[in-house]
């Protein structure tokens, strides 16, 4: 019907973010796309298919084993990932060392995950730097989402 993603969220009383993840699922096959209307499947778990080359060999793997969402993640990026494209990662430079973090940084992050309920990791990068915000389930984001456009 045309309408935006904004209009499609506040209709149904979710966030932006909740609409756009959900309308992504639609690009899987229509097996995948019923064993996630049985509950076979979760929405973690489909989301992870995504970009698999295989997705419906990987979802009766997911659902046959009774994996987790990382393991399913796990394998589905086993699967898309091509072997000269892995060469070649492997063969870039390597991730600098971590550097121990001050005391003022890890009780930000710590003061951080307390507020939040969701790991925080916050890296200096020169005079600017980023926070990162770990969540385990799209709920989670929404949550953030949601706190983020309060303020």
């Amino acid at each position: 019907h045309s309408y935006t993603q904004e209009q499609v969220a506040a209709a149904v009383g979710k966030s932006r973010s909740h609409v756009a993840n959900l309308m992504r699922l639609v690009g899987l096959p229509d097996s995948v796309q019923a064993l996630l209307r049985k509950g076979e499947l979760s929405m973690g778990h489909a989301r992870a298919l995504l970009k698999a080359r295989r997705p419906e060999a990987l979802a009766e793997k997911i659902v046959a084993g009774g994996l987790s969402v990382r393991a399913a993640e796990k394998l589905a990026q086993d699967d898309k990932a091509d072997a000269p494209e892995k060469a070649v990662r492997r063969a870039g430079p390597r991730a600098a060392p971590k550097v121990e973090k001050d005391a003022d940084t890890r009780a930000l992050e710590e003061d951080l995950a307390r507020a939040l309920g969701l790991a925080v990791s916050v890296e200096h990068e020169g005079e600017g730097g980023q926070v990162v915000i770990r969540y385990g389930a799209l709920e989670q984001l929404d949550e953030i989402c949601r706190r983020l456009c309060q303020a």
